[in-house]
């Protein structure tokens, strides 16, 4: 199946390509951009990290194995507790807090980033939220069983 993109490209859904007429010398030369695979058919498991923003080093190191594991990663923006100040600041919080859920939307999964076992209440909520939302849930350190 072939779909025009715009007055001079194609994408080809069969082959896995974008086909564009490129002009040269009053003709049209026709250029194949071959597409990975997992770009086409979405084959990227998409993850949003989660946990105390106090674990800034863990979340970076956590968002650099899992993107070259092959996945796409959405992380915080602000590690407030980790010295971005800015959070603190009126409805900044909230706004990041809902921000986030609406991360974990976009998400098939979220990775706790747990240290120590460590979960607070905000990481508890969007553990919760996930679960609701049908996400799966990873965590860096293994958790107990309830």
């Amino acid at each position: 199946m072939i779909s025009r993109i715009c007055s001079n490209a194609y994408l080809d859904y069969t082959n896995h390509c974008i086909i564009l007429g490129i002009p040269t010398n009053n003709e049209y030369s026709l250029l194949t951009l071959h597409i990975h695979e997992n770009i086409m058919v979405g084959k990227f498991k998409v993850i949003t990290l989660c946990g105390s923003t106090r674990f800034k080093e863990q979340f970076l190191e956590a968002q650099k194995r899992l993107t070259l594991e092959g996945n796409i990663v959405i992380s915080v923006g602000l590690f407030g507790h980790s010295g971005d100040d800015e959070v603190w600041t009126e409805g900044t919080k909230e706004m990041l807090d809902n921000m986030h859920k609406r991360k974990i939307d976009m998400a098939d999964a979220i990775y706790v980033i747990n240290v120590g076992g460590y979960i607070g209440d905000s990481t508890r909520s969007e553990i919760d939220y996930a679960t609701k939302h049908g996400k799966e849930i990873l965590y860096l350190e293994p958790v107990a069983s309830s």
